[in-house]
């Protein structure tokens, strides 16, 4: 699927996701001096951007994970909802949740947007289920923190549930730090389980049963690529080519997608061909993408099978 995106203003930069596998666009700010958020306060921040999504779909801004972890700043409504007939720019409401200033530059990334599926119909009935009284109770109790965490949550249930799926979306456009390498002790004095130690990096990663914590994630995926766990070594690249945790170092990346290829990771060789398709950090060659992702594909990366469709569609490959 491909979305036209229209730059309304000079300075406005065009969405990006950070990796192959990035399911959000980031999007950037585009003002012409930066903005000082004060604790508490909200700041209106436009991208300059204005983007025609489908009919059937909608636009859901939601906050950068490193900003609302480090910083404490995060959209003001939590997920921004874009409707696809909504053709004015699109703009976040950041609110800093934090007791420190934040300041926002120009081409500072404020947000990401993921374009998702909205299929559900509301239908009138005569009766609903019983909810008893004691959970209705428990379900008015909790703080206002937690109030904006479950209301993103649901978001996210109520699309699982609905059975939309997920979409895959192109984007089409009109008009270094050292690296943490921990070596950690088991809590019971024994050997180290290096695969859980990637599984809870990934935790970290992403407030899995605890706080996000990009920094901690790094550190176990470091780890756990040091001592041979393949998706460890694919974690931690995307970390790199990211620059989530770690500044951002697309060499650094492409080493570690190829020690893990090595092992026949899919996703790494995937994102090895990702590099090639963007030039990041490597010439841009669709051919070579194209290689990459026909042998990540025949590894069982569906994402693989995608971008081969995306360079066959586009005639970016003979």
């Amino acid at each position: 699927m491909k979305i036209a995106v229209k730059k309304l203003r000079e300075g406005a930069a065009l969405p990006t996701r950070g990796s192959a596998s990035a399911a959000g666009y980031d999007l950037r700010a585009c003002i012409e001096e930066s903005v000082i958020i004060t604790p508490g306060a909200t700041a209106m921040v436009g991208t300059g951007l204005s983007i025609a999504v489908p009919e059937g779909y909608f636009g859901a801004v939601f906050a950068r994970s490193g900003l609302a972890a480090k910083q404490g700043v995060r959209p003001a409504n939590c997920v921004g909802v874009c409707d696809s007939d909504y053709r004015g720019e699109y703009t976040v409401a950041l609110h800093n949740d934090s007791t420190a200033p934040c300041t926002i530059n120009p081409g500072d990334r404020i947000a990401q947007l993921v374009v998702i599926p909205s299929r559900s119909n509301l239908t009138r009935s005569r009766s609903l289920t019983r909810r008893s009284a004691a959970r209705a109770a428990s379900a008015q109790q909790g703080g206002r923190t937690m109030k904006h965490f479950l209301a993103a949550l649901l978001l996210c249930a109520v699309l699982l549930l609905a059975g939309c799926g997920t979409a895959s979306v192109r984007l089409t456009y009109s008009g270094t730090g050292e690296e943490v390498r921990p070596e950690p002790a088991a809590a019971d004095g024994g050997s180290v389980d290096y695969a859980a130690l990637n599984q809870q990096g990934y935790d970290y990663q992403y407030g899995v049963g605890t706080a996000a914590d990009i920094e901690k994630a790094v550190e176990c995926y470091a780890a756990a690529a040091e001592h041979g766990i393949p998706e460890a070594m694919t974690n931690l690249g995307r970390c790199y080519e990211r620059g989530e945790g770690v500044a951002q170092d697309y060499a650094r990346a492409l080493e570690l997608y190829t020690r893990a290829a090595a092992f026949g990771e899919a996703m790494a060789i995937n994102n090895i061909g990702w590099l090639y398709e963007n030039g990041f950090g490597v010439e841009q060659s669709y051919e070579t993408a194209y290689e990459y992702y026909a042998r990540a594909a025949k590894a069982g990366c569906e994402l693989a099978k995608e971008n081969m469709a995306y360079l066959e569609e586009n005639g970016l490959v003979g």
